[in-house]
């Protein structure tokens, strides 16, 4: 007969939780002592165990701005046109989109309300390879 030793473990580490969470104060130091730790030890363990785990989160953030910035660095040469050239842009795939029937701007009714719009508009055409970083339309 074989032991499952992970539920074994997983049932004594339930057992010393539940006596854990009713002792407060100096019972609880007495207990931890008896189990065989240093509650001044583990205090400071757990101190920076929380302090690792904030700058585990912290990076993990960094990390997420930092892909997103990445993916979005194609764009950045479109995004950053002048207004008029942005507009230019768009008219001249609007133009072949009529030309082509390739896709349409159904969302919009073929209208962008404001520069966020067109600055998205650009974005996803340059993500699906209708124009280029400089906003000059792909064959």
């Amino acid at each position: 007969m074989s032991i499952d030793r992970g539920s074994l473990r997983m049932q004594l580490l339930n057992e010393i939780s539940d006596e854990m969470s009713g002792l407060e104060g100096g019972a609880l130091d007495e207990y931890l002592s008896q189990m065989g730790f240093k509650p001044k030890e583990l205090l400071v363990d757990f101190e920076a165990s929380l302090r690792v785990l904030d700058a585990t989160k912290g990076r993990r953030r960094f990390d997420m701005a930092r892909a997103v910035l990445s993916s979005n660095s194609p764009s950045s040469n479109v995004l950053n046109l002048e207004a008029s050239r942005k507009q230019s842009v768009f008219t001249a795939v609007k133009e072949r989109m009529a030309a082509t029937g390739e896709m349409t701007v159904a969302a919009r009714n073929q209208r962008i309300a404001s520069e966020e719009d067109l600055d998205s508009f650009l974005a996803a055409c340059l993500r699906l390879g209708v124009i280029d970083e400089n906003g000059d339309l792909k064959d």
